[in-house]
């Protein structure tokens, strides 16, 4: 790699929002970078997690992996550069989801990483319906090998079975730590301290009270509308 573009790609990183609240020293990444040599784009954002895992004290790094929702529409662009990548898909259920970001909305946090998002249920049944399609068009386009689809109800309610699932997909050896994983402080301190109003149920276990909550929440027209508009049925 080019040793202008090779900066001009460390100026894009690290002035991209939310990066600075990965608390990594800048010029400890750029040595670290300079020193792996990385020979292509993909080597060199790879090395970026692997920067991340050491500062953290992570070690024998298997895999790394990004779970930002921005990345649906531009799936095809992931492929071209990570052809091997493995796609863990969870879904929840769209009026659930709902409910979740109607209960954002009384958080009223002034943080500018707040998310933004609709409060409308016609917005919110829309949003859903085609982040879903985007990535289900996606996913059908490659192996099998490479994809794992998993509803989000039989995360909470069966852990262990659907956790292991993950694992055999992962070629990796299930751990029951990995089902206690919130109740690791370093966890906790990984996660920016920015986010944790709204991500505050990353650090507590799943609780099965959240599936179908939607039937104690929303009004019968919110779930006739967004049936309708999702097609639910």
């Amino acid at each position: 790699m080019g040793y202008i573009l090779f900066i001009r790609l460390l100026i894009d990183l690290t002035i991209s929002r939310k990066f600075e609240t990965w608390d990594i020293d800048e010029i400890s990444l750029q040595n670290y970078l300079f020193k792996e040599n990385p020979e292509s784009y993909s080597s060199l954002i790879a090395h970026v997690y692997y920067f991340f895992a050491i500062v953290n004290n992570k070690k024998n790094i298997t895999y790394w992996g990004d779970k930002n929702k921005l990345w649906k529409e531009k799936l095809d662009k992931v492929f071209f550069y990570f052809p091997k990548a493995k796609y863990i898909h969870i879904i929840l259920d769209g009026r659930d989801v709902a409910c979740s970001y109607l209960e954002l909305k009384d958080k009223n946090s002034h943080s500018k990483y707040f998310p933004k998002l609709p409060y409308q249920i016609e917005e919110i049944s829309e949003r859903w319906r085609n982040n879903i399609t985007f990535i289900e068009n996606y996913l059908s386009k490659i192996s099998n090998e490479n994809k794992l689809v998993i509803k989000y109800e039989m995360l909470v309610s069966d852990t262990k079975y659907i956790l292991s699932k993950i694992f055999d997909y992962l070629e990796l050896d299930y751990s029951i730590l990995s089902e206690g994983y919130y109740l690791n402080k370093k966890f906790e301190d990984i996660e920016p301290s920015e986010f944790k109003a709204w991500k505050y149920k990353l650090l507590e276990a799943p609780d099965i009270n959240n599936i179908s909550k939607y039937k104690r929440i929303l009004t019968e027209d919110d779930q006739r509308n967004f049936n309708r508009i999702a097609g639910v049925f």
